[in-house]
């Protein structure tokens, strides 16, 4: 019986990964010139909050009295595109998050946005990932029987049973994110194409927009991926191969091999002369591997800066004894030497009975464990991982020099 060994020569293994680098650089060259990985809300970490970014961003859009200074401009678009033509721009008034009273089985609530003129009206229940409510399109179709309510969520889903009830297809209207939000933004930046910071603004929300519908830059470049290896056998049983290996102990053992020399030669090489030691220590069954620096001795003890890994890679200060036994927690004087060093090092964390106090790189998680990280991966010369490990040493020592100058 033939198995998919016998398909995956080196020569295909390697012809694979040259289609896929060639499709990755391509899609990359296409991200660095427009400046795609830099989306403001994404930075802040905003992406699916529905009431302080979506509703408003877009409740600020359709309200001729917004920030944007191009008074009905975008309200227009969104009417033509989703009908009411009957409102009145000039009178039309839009609000976010409008209270319409006590939340009963059957009527109040919050609506998410509201477009009215007195006499005409649009109502707009949005949903990124959140739950509808009991009886929720019934209050808000109660709350005003003749209004157009757009139901708008990611992909333009139906509401929920337990939301509409018995309300039909007439009472209300799905609209999405993937097509219907995205076309009118895309119609409202191209009217605005002289006017670079609202042009510019616009398209960072089409950006998440396209993020969260999985229409981004990435999934083009996937789905290219994907049609690459499904192009033929010989890339199938490839792709095969290179998971089986990816996924190996092998591989991990390898690449986190590579890691920690890399990491220890880096720090040679801005360090100079600091006496680094390979320590492992014990936890449990597992030992945890991890470099030592020293960074202040007395008669007793020897204080070390360590950074070690386990779920994430993360440092601190630990204390040895004499004979280079870590001394932790159960000692008596543990608590002692952390109030020495409490006013130095307050912001770090101290719940450990371990390191007396001890941090994130840059304050972030970088997995040691889940083997896809590539700040972890990646060992070049702008590898921010390292370089925030080397900028949290060299702070350390300059704090031990200034406590026994």
């Amino acid at each position: 019986m033939c198995n998919y060994y016998d398909f995956s020569s080196m020569d295909q293994i390697e012809n694979l990964l040259q289609l896929i680098h060639n499709i990755q650089s391509k899609h990359s060259g296409n991200i660095s010139k427009t400046g795609l990985n830099f989306n403001i809300f994404e930075i802040i970490g905003l992406t699916t909050e529905e009431v302080r970014v979506h509703s408003a961003f877009i409740a600020n859009l359709l309200n001729p009295k917004g920030t944007h200074n191009q008074n009905s401009k975008f309200l227009e678009l969104f009417i033509k595109r989703f009908g009411c033509s009957n409102i009145d721009i000039k009178k039309t008034s839009v609000e976010c998050e409008k209270y319409i009273g006590r939340k009963t089985d059957d009527t109040g609530g919050r609506l998410d946005i509201v477009i009215s003129d007195c006499s005409n009206t649009i109502i707009i229940e949005n949903k990124i990932y959140a739950s509808d409510q009991h009886n929720q399109l019934v209050r808000y179709h109660k709350y005003d029987e003749k209004a157009l309510l757009l139901y708008l969520t990611l992909d333009g889903r139906e509401p929920s049973k337990d939301s509409k009830r018995d309300l039909t297809s007439g009472d209300y209207k799905c609209i999405s994110y993937a097509t219907d939000i995205l076309t009118w933004l895309e119609e409202c930046q191209d009217s605005v194409k002289d006017i670079s910071v609202i042009y510019e603004a616009i398209g960072q929300y089409i950006v998440l927009i396209k993020n969260l519908t999985n229409q981004s830059i990435y999934i083009q470049m996937s789905q290219e991926i994907i049609k690459t290896i499904f192009g033929s056998q010989e890339n199938i049983m490839a792709a095969l191969e290179i998971v089986r290996t990816w996924n190996s102990k092998e591989t991990k053992e390898y690449a986190r091999r590579l890691f920690w020399q890399y990491l220890k030669d880096q720090l040679i090489k801005r360090f100079k002369k600091i006496d680094i030691k390979q320590c492992d220590r014990n936890k449990g069954k597992d030992k945890l591997y991890g470099l030592d620096i020293l960074l202040y001795e007395t008669d007793e003890v020897k204080f070390y800066w360590r950074v070690e890994a386990e779920f994430n890679v993360y440092f601190g200060i630990v204390i040895k004894n004499k004979e280079g036994e870590y001394i932790t927690s159960s000692d008596k004087h543990f608590e002692g030497y952390r109030k020495l060093l409490k006013d130095k090092f307050e912001n770090w964390n101290e719940n450990s009975d371990y390191f007396l106090y001890w941090s994130y790189p840059n304050g972030q998680q970088i997995s040691y464990k889940d083997f896809n990280d590539t700040r972890f991966l990646l060992l070049t010369d702008d590898n921010k991982l390292v370089s925030a490990i080397a900028d949290d040493l060299s702070f350390v020592m300059d704090t031990f020099g200034d406590i026994h100058k």
